[in-house]
């Protein structure tokens, strides 16, 4: 793998580039100007070992999903909070927070953050969650026998045109029969 290094001199920072291989490599760097002490950055640029607030969220919400899967919603929803935090407009972290509620059936605190999610931010892989948020709600507003406001929300899901995970079956499914707390 090639890494660049910055080196520190006495005169201008130098830019070279180094092939590492398994655990432990060996480079030697000729440099114009004498190095300065500790004057050695790896990756200079961020390009390899790159943080920022965007990855640490994804990282949080990763972690909730992780116990979300096992069951452990309050756990996940405690993640996702922890992600909203950081990023207050986070469609993701609501959506899944969203379905962690809905999943413990406390449907006024999921619908809420179904809506939430509507009004978060989302980007290119994360725009999945405008169309399962209005199936969510839809099937938020069967299950309080609010058949009106259930189809106008799969109405909203087959609008989208998103068929991320077979999303417009299943609005096209739920506009023909209300959903149910027994069926997935």
């Amino acid at each position: 793998m090639d890494v660049e290094i910055e080196i520190q001199t006495e005169g201008n920072p130098e830019f070279k580039t180094i092939s590492l291989v398994g655990k432990e490599s060996t480079f030697t760097v000729e440099t114009f100007g004498r190095p300065k002490p500790n004057g050695i950055i790896i990756d200079p640029h961020d390009y390899i070992l790159k943080s920022s607030p965007q990855l640490r969220v994804r990282a949080i919400i990763a972690r909730g999903e992780s116990m979300a899967e096992v069951g452990r919603y309050y756990d996940a929803v405690q993640q996702y909070q922890r992600a909203l935090e950081v990023d207050r407009l986070n469609a993701l972290a609501d959506f899944r927070m969203g379905e962690a509620f809905f999943y413990q059936r406390n449907y006024a605190a999921a619908a809420q953050s179904f809506r939430d999610a509507l009004d978060g931010v989302t980007d290119l892989t994360t725009k999945w969650t405008e169309v399962w948020s209005h199936i969510y709600l839809g099937r938020i507003y069967d299950i309080q026998g609010d058949r009106t406001r259930a189809v106008n929300e799969y109405s909203k899901a087959k609008q989208t045109g998103d068929d991320t995970g077979g999303a417009q079956a299943e609005a096209e499914k739920s506009l023909k029969t209300a959903y149910s707390e027994g069926r997935r």
